[in-house]
């Protein structure tokens, strides 16, 4: 049995077996064979004034997947990539930052996810991420959308309309989109 090497749904441009080398600084949480130039992550790192810790979150069954918290200039960012849950040892380590980005798969509370003996994996739907960090931020931003969201574009905003609370802007990303923290 052939074990996968990248998350396929956002590495289905490299072939099996093809060395990944883009030329740029590449970060992961674990080694991979075929991408020599990764730095593995383990702990907190420093890079061009930006400080990025690790936080550990499932997602896959075969791969390990990190979040980030990134800092610069009393400014906090977390960023998810997808994610089926995250321990609450880890979420107990996250501070109160100015916004979340995270995954949009699933707009069905509970998402959708897999179970393999002891192990889950998937992704969780965008209610549960909401109330998971809604404690940590009042800017959710949602970017990695379904197929939910393209089926009816207006519909899909307004149930995301409909997910904020007085507490919580929920923002759907877009290509090119900038903010400010």
């Amino acid at each position: 049995m052939s074990l996968p090497i990248f998350h396929p749904d956002h590495a289905f441009f490299v072939f099996d077996g093809e060395v990944f080398d883009p030329k740029i600084p590449l970060f992961g949480p674990e080694e991979n064979k075929l991408i020599p130039e990764l730095q593995v992550i383990t702990s907190k790192f420093e890079i061009n004034g930006f400080s990025i810790t690790p936080f550990p979150v499932i997602h896959a069954l075969r791969l390990k997947s990190l979040a980030y918290l990134i800092e610069r200039n009393n400014k906090k960012l977390f960023i998810t990539g997808d994610v089926a849950w995250i321990e609450k040892a880890e979420l107990k380590n996250l501070p109160k930052v100015d916004a979340v980005i995270t995954e949009a798969t699933f707009i069905e509370k509970g998402g959708r996810i897999n179970r393999h003996g002891d192990k889950i994996y998937g992704h969780t739907g965008v209610p549960d991420l909401i109330r998971i960090f809604k404690p940590f931020t009042n800017q959710i931003i949602l970017t990695h959308f379904g197929e939910w969201f393209f089926y009816d574009i207006p519909k899909a905003l307004k149930i995301l309309e409909d997910l904020e609370t007085e507490d919580v802007q929920i923002i759907p990303a877009t290509d090119g989109m900038e903010i400010q923290l």
